[in-house]
């Protein structure tokens, strides 16, 4: 691969930004959602602790377009 070559971050992920940071939950299902950037901004990752009743849940979710080895994004 070309070292030289940049790629170009889609312009959609940004729409993604606002959702950066700690979000506490209250009610029903209480807790915290974490959300942050990895390295290169191309994928955002989900934190959760949460507790609804007496389940917890604490997990990782990532968020980013799929697409096969050099394709087009997904929609």
């Amino acid at each position: 691969m070309d070292e030289t070559a940049t790629t170009q971050r889609p312009g959609d992920l940004e729409t993604l930004d606002a959702l950066v940071g700690t979000w506490r939950l209250s009610g029903d299902t209480s807790g915290t959602v974490r959300y942050e950037w990895m390295e290169g901004g191309y994928f955002l990752l989900q934190h959760i602790d949460i507790g609804q009743g007496h389940e917890r849940t604490v997990g990782l979710e990532v968020i980013g377009h799929l697409r096969p080895y050099q394709g087009e994004p997904s929609a």
